[in-house]
């Protein structure tokens, strides 16, 4: 066999394992075209690639059924830890979603359009600065390249955990228009709408003048649990007997020992007292709206030049809505604990009762407890975000080296705008001073008036706007250039050298209600610095020996006030047979604090947990409550009052809100990393391959605030005041009887104080399958395709043990098995594709400090060994696309075919909104029709 028949074999197998090479043309012994794939500076055949790489082309997305980004990625099985804006309420960066691989957060993960980074996010969440993968465009992409193994050597110190490249159409000539529209077959809920028109305008040959131009509109619809609450998971919800139940807390409200207030509705007149649904105001799905521009454009020039542009704008819209503030109970002791960034001194709020000349306080007692909803008030949040990045280059050849410079500007403007939560002076101005040690005889009884009709200028001053302005811009240049260095008898030496240079600045305003702590419960965060970023880069792809060649490649990052660091990578590629390829890989990476991290700042947040010292105890007390309660008729006030307060003993011990205080540290180092990767790909006919590489990612120096479950879990190594619990004496849930009857011997939690650090290290290990496939059958050509994660390992460094924590690798949010798997039959005009995607089950216990969620904790709590896991769950989706002629094509996408619940750990459910919305969507439809010409 020739030498060139071997090269073509060796194409055709590797081009198995990244579908956008061709087979028939590897096969055929033509010449494979040299791009540049992901993982590599250098321009070369795709069979040159030595890192796996995942390439998901436009057909896989099309057949996938996702309808963003975000849903696209979240299918990867190496994706996890990533965030949505459907949670962004919560969240510092509202209005936003974030990729994430293999568990080290989406900061830790850079994502790149067409091979370029992207302007962050203008808000950081908490102190993480990512991209925000909402503003990418999603109809335009071509194709995405998945490097899930490290990549700082090659594009940047924070792709430490891999590089995922969205590449979008280019050459691309014609008009396409495409909508599609999502909603629940279950529910007839989650409904979802895209529209998009594409046109590519320019010559025939591919080196001619041509212009795309890519629109696209989004739009998600609102929806709350009241909706859907009937297709909660009845396996789950059964436990808890307050589900779905109407609250106490309630407009006009309550006054315990006096009944309700005048004026409620019969209807909701129920055992003695006036009830609320809560559940009316519970957020499943935020509404959205986004619309993405893309413009991009070529000219060539003479002399073999290109001058080439691009601009990318994109608007999103978030529209959240909360719960409507509840007030109440009465108690002693704070109720809201958070920090007053002025005096940097935490702050306290308490829930006080109608003092004895209220007119509504008929008990003849002082400080009547009163359950009131301020119903009257708002509390919902908008995020706005317009985001941009417009760049210019130049390209082309000289004496045989392919270069490449080009220069722009990216960035972003977030408003992120507020109303919900008590202002601090105007709480007082309107109802009065909530301190119990001081008398206010005209409390709730100044110009607030309780199931009235309150003016504007009353509600504005009670619940103020507040919330963040986020500014973030870059001016960036790089160039590169591709030449060959030299020929040795295995074959020709290639390298890359490139430069890249950045400006950034990065602000994130609070407004005055927040700088000043006046907005009570809220947390604060604040950021506006700047500085210069330089990267220098060298790569080279050296044939060593017919069969065997190395990829070393190097990289210089500066950040202005860090030192210089250089991040190398060395890999490795063997063809031992034309049928097989083996693989290694070695990557050292770093990360420098970004300009969240080193600004000088406190940040205030909020973390929800249970409580280890209080929650079992909570539960146990719960438990008799409820029992109490079922002994009673319905008609009983005191049935009522039993279980409301079962219901706040689990949202208050067992999800306490514990406030977070976390200081600046100047002394903050950057992180480094180690990522090792060595595989397979095995291919015994062109049509067929399969892989599998082993990877391992050490993390060190990790720059984080501490963890608020470990710190509380471990409170007995903490220094002095680093965890704060109210005094016993004075205990918001326990009676001294019940202390004692029950064994609670610590106070509940206030807060939790620590200092961003460079916390010693992460460790994860796994395996990935893959797999790709194409066979005839009499029905049609059948393809297809393996994509399987296998988390071996995931630790933790602890300074507590100064060791390792455990494993966590089948635990709590890290399952060991996540695997995706199809099959896509193409007959004729039609192609039918059933997708499974599966999770293995995981535990409740978290790691060694978690003492809630033993065998031996959750037996001790009455719950069984399933009970305190999460189950594996296989989801199936079935898609089918039909194409009407050449320019029509309809497509059907059935996720959940058979509608399966999804699992939960019941034991850490707290029992009002259900754990997930997967049992509310079910079935999910999705139908896209699209129009092409030609």
């Amino acid at each position: 066999m020739g030498l060139k028949h071997k090269r073509s074999c060796a194409a055709a197998l590797v081009c198995a394992a990244v579908p956008v090479c061709g087979f028939g043309q590897a096969l055929a012994g033509a010449e494979p075209q040299s791009v540049e794939v992901t993982g590599s500076r250098i321009r070369a055949a795709q069979s040159e690639g030595a890192t796996p790489v995942q390439v998901l082309t436009r057909e896989d997305i099309a057949r996938s059924g996702a309808g963003s980004l975000r849903e696209l990625l979240d299918q990867l099985s190496a994706s996890s830890g990533g965030t949505s804006d459907l949670g962004g309420s919560n969240s510092f960066a509202a209005g936003s979603s974030g990729a994430s691989l293999r568990g080290l957060s989406k900061q830790a993960t850079l994502v790149l359009l067409n091979s370029r980074r992207v302007a962050p996010y203008p808000l950081a969440d908490y102190s993480e600065i990512f991209t925000n993968i909402d503003a990418l465009p999603f109809e335009a992409i071509e194709r995405i390249e998945v490097l899930k193994i490290g990549g700082a050597a090659t594009y940047g110190s924070d792709a430490i955990a891999g590089v995922i490249n969205v590449i979008t159409r280019s050459g691309w000539r014609g008009v396409q228009a495409r909508v599609s529209r999502q909603q629940s077959i279950t529910s007839g809920r989650f409904g979802n709408t895209t529209a998009s028109v594409t046109a590519g305008f320019g010559g025939q040959a591919p080196g001619d003048g041509h212009v795309l131009v890519n629109l696209e509109l989004y739009r998600r619809e609102a929806l709350m649990w009241r909706d859907v609450l009937g297709y909660a998971n009845p396996s789950v919800t059964s436990l808890s007997s307050g589900f779905g139940s109407l609250s106490t807390y309630s407009w006009p409200g309550n006054v315990i020992g006096a009944g309700p207030v005048p004026g409620c509705a019969p209807a909701l007149l129920i055992g003695g007292l006036c009830r609320y649904d809560r559940y009316s105001r519970a957020e499943v799905v935020p509404e959205a709206q986004r619309s993405n521009l893309l413009v991009s454009a070529q000219q060539p020039l003479a002399g073999g030049r290109k001058l080439y542009a691009e601009l990318l704008l994109a608007d999103t819209r978030t529209h959240y809505r909360s719960a409507l503030q509840a007030y109440g109970p009465k108690i002693s002791v704070p109720i809201i604990t958070w920090g007053n960034p002025r005096t940097n001194t935490a702050q306290e709020f308490v829930y006080r009762g109608l003092p004895a000349g209220h007119p509504l306080n008929t008990t003849g007692e002082d400080d009547a407890e009163l359950r009131y909803r301020f119903v009257d008030g708002p509390n919902e949040s908008t995020a706005r975000t317009k985001q941009y990045r417009a760049l210019l280059g130049l390209a082309g050849t000289t004496q045989g080296m392919d270069w490449d410079a080009a220069a722009g500007t990216m960035g972003g403007r977030t408003r992120f705008d507020e109303r919900g939560w008590y202002s601090v002076s105007g709480f007082k101005e309107v109802i009065g001073n909530y301190d119990p040690n001081q008398t206010d005889p005209l409390f709730f009884n100044r110009s607030y008036r309780i199931g009235q009709v309150n003016t504007p200028q009353v509600l504005a001053t009670l619940f103020p706007n507040y919330g963040y302005r986020g500014h973030v811009s870059q001016w960036f240049t790089d160039a590169k250039v591709n030449l060959s260095l030299a020929q040795l008898p295995a074959g020709e030496v290639k390298a890359a050298l490139g430069v890249d240079a950045r400006h950034e600045r990065f602000t994130v305003d609070p407004s005055a209600a927040l700088r000043s702590g006046d907005i009570v419960g809220n947390g604060f965060s604040a950021s506006d610095a700047a500085r210069n970023v330089l990267s220098v880069f060298t790569e080279a792809d050296v044939p060593l020996l017919t069969g065997l060649s190395m990829q070393a490649a190097a990289r210089l990052d500066k950040f202005g006030g860090v030192g210089a660091h250089v991040s190398p990578k060395l890999a490795l590629r063997f063809l031992p047979l034309p049928s097989l390829l083996l693989r290694g890989a070695v990557e050292g990476g770093f990360r420098a604090p970004n300009l969240s991290e080193s600004a000088e700042s406190t940040k205030y947040a909020f973390d929800s947990l249970a409580d280890p010292k209080r929650c079992p105890q909570a539960n146990r007390l719960a438990d008799d409550l409820e029992a109490a309660a079922k002994l009673l008729p319905s008609s009983d006030p005191q049935s009522t009052l039993l279980q409301a307060r079962s219901d706040n003993l689990k949202t208050t011990e067992c999800g306490a809100t514990v406030a977070s205080v976390v200081h600046n540290n100047p002394g903050l180092q950057p992180e480094t990393s180690r990522n090792l990767s060595f595989g397979l790909v095995f291919s015994p006919s062109p049509r067929w391959s399969l892989s599998a590489d082993a990877w391992a990612i050490l993390r060190r120096n990790e720059i984080s605030a501490p963890n608020t479950a470990q710190q509380v879990a471990a409170e007995a190594a903490q220094p002095p005041g680093a965890v704060t619990r109210a005094e016993l004496s004075a205990d918001r849930s326990f009676t001294v009887q019940e202390q004692r009857q029950y064994g609670v011997t610590h106070g509940a939690l206030q807060a939790v104080t620590g200092r961003f650090e460079n916390l010693p290290r992460t460790r994860t290990r796994g395996v990935d399958l893959s797999g790709k496939g194409r066979q005839g059958s009499p029905l049609g050509t059948v393809d297809m395709q393996l994509d399987a994660t296998y988390l071996t390992e995931y630790r933790a460094w602890s300074a507590t043990r100064n060791d390792w924590g455990d494993n966590l690798s089948g635990r709590n949010g890290y399952p060991r098995w996540r695997v995706g798997a199809g099959g896509t039959l193409t007959w004729g005009a039609w192609a039918h594709t059933l997708r499974a995607t599966a999770t293995s089950r995981t535990s409740l216990h978290g790691d060694y400090t978690d003492e809630l969620y033993t065998l031996e904790s959750c037996a001790s709590n009455g719950y069984t060994p399933a009970q305190c896991q999460t189950a594996g769950h296989v989801r199936w989706d079935y898609n089918l696309a039909w194409q009407l002629g050449r320019q029509w094509t309809l497509a059907a996408n059935l996720r959940n075919v058979f509608n399966k619940p999804y699992p939960v750990g019941v034991a850490a459910w707290g029992g009002l909104v259900p754990p997930t919305d997967e049992d509310a969507k079910g079935r999910l439809l999705r139908l896209t029709l699209e129009w092409r010409l030609p």
